[in-house]
């Protein structure tokens, strides 16, 4: 696997880790996209280029 590959599939997984930590936390109605990406240290378009829906 390719350097690249590795950094975006770590940065997935960074994603989705903030967005179960998230869920377990605060629960449903308090995680946004906002808060998964804030949780994850990740810009706004690195959330939308994983998770675009």
């Amino acid at each position: 696997m390719s350097r690249r590959n590795e950094q975006r599939e770590a940065t997935r997984a960074q994603i989705v880790d903030a967005a179960v930590q998230s869920l377990i936390e605060v629960g449903v109605a308090a995680t946004t996209t906002l808060e998964v990406q804030r949780r994850a240290g990740v810009s706004r378009g690195a959330l939308l280029h994983h998770f675009p829906t």
